[in-house]
């Protein structure tokens, strides 16, 4: 989808014009790989290996599910 129909598809469902031109040029971007990185900057900086959103969501997920029992 290009960046002007995704903006004018979530102009359509409800977001102002300029917040939608924002979330589709931003989705743009992380499809371009803006946002990659191979360095270890963040690791340095929290003093820990990151975590992938996958992980994070798992994790998420699993202590959920801890605490409902």
């Amino acid at each position: 989808m290009s960046v002007a129909d995704y903006t004018a598809t979530l102009t359509a469902a409800g977001l102002p014009a300029e917040m939608a031109a924002a979330v589709a040029d931003a989705d743009a971007g992380l499809a371009r790989g803006e946002l990659f990185t191979a360095s270890n900057d963040l690791e340095k900086l929290i003093g820990r290996p990151a975590t992938t959103a996958h992980e994070a969501i798992h994790n998420a997920a699993a202590a959920s599910n801890e605490e409902s029992r």
